[in-house]
């Protein structure tokens, strides 16, 4: 019988220490916040350069208008390339055009493949909040809150304009942003 209850003893013991490595694995490796991912200022002013082509994330004719088109242009380092990237509270961001005070916005909060991006007032929208991952490689993508699609150069363009469109992520250039302090 002590023998039966030292085994049982033994395997309590061996399980609860078996749970902690589990807990302690899925703790440590568990998803942290976007904001807590990426060290980003949000005093800073950036410029969001596209990896494929090197362009900048731009408001099209500089328009300080509700649903001007976002594309990606020639790096001129003016206002309506110039963005700041705002915590929202809630481990995503709001990108907001410095030029016009308007937000980084998914059309008509929509959900489908292909929906434009364009700047919008702020509305506080799921579709106006964004999550900024790092990927390794210097780049990030930056995925809409309200679809988890991805900021995506339409059909991977490198020429002026090229429109912005959101979509899943697929791990190609023209979904990946470098995130650069303006000068």
């Amino acid at each position: 019988m002590l023998k039966s209850l030292k085994s049982h003893k033994n395997w309590v013991i061996a399980l609860g220490i078996s749970f902690c490595f589990v807990l302690l694995a899925i703790v440590g490796t568990g998803a942290k916040s976007a904001e807590a991912a990426v060290d980003i200022d949000p005093s800073a002013i950036y410029n969001i350069i596209a990896k494929h082509s090197g362009k900048a994330l731009d408001v099209r004719n500089a328009s300080s208008d509700d649903g001007a088109a976002i594309q990606t242009w020639t790096y001129n380092n003016r206002g309506n390339q110039q963005w700041r990237i705002v915590p929202t509270g809630d481990g995503f961001y709001k990108i907001v055009a410095v030029h016009s005070g308007k937000v980084l916005d998914v059309a008509d909060n929509s959900y489908a493949n292909g929906a434009y991006i364009n700047q919008w007032s702020d509305n506080g929208g799921n579709n106006q909040s964004w999550s900024i991952e790092p990927l390794g490689d210097g780049s990030y993508k930056i995925t809409a809150k309200h679809s988890g699609k991805v900021l995506d150069v339409k059909n991977g363009r490198t020429e002026d304009p090229a429109f912005l469109h959101q979509w899943p992520f697929q791990n190609t250039d023209n979904q990946k942003w470098f995130l650069q302090r303006a000068n």
